[in-house]
């Protein structure tokens, strides 16, 4: 996984295009075998998080953008930009 990678893992990588990314929507991109979710706030604001909820591990790309946040899909926890 990210050991492999080496130093890799220690520059930007370009993960998706502009027009994959629509407002209020979560899209899932693996990066390295790890998945982040990528989401576009109301302000065009980009946001890329760790494809996990920190509560109970639910991936976060499955649940939905509110007020800026994204929701998990699991408990509702938010995450905000």
């Amino acid at each position: 996984m990210i050991k492999q990678a080496g130093i890799l893992k220690n520059y930007w990588y370009a993960v998706a295009v502009s027009k994959e990314l629509k407002l209020n929507k979560p899209v899932k991109k693996t990066v390295f075998q790890i998945p982040i979710v990528i989401w576009k706030s109301n302000e065009n604001q980009l946001t890329a998080l760790l494809d996990r909820c920190s509560h109970r591990n639910a991936p976060l790309s499955e649940g939905k953008i509110q007020d800026g946040c994204l929701v998990c899909p699991y408990h509702g926890w938010t995450y905000n930009t």
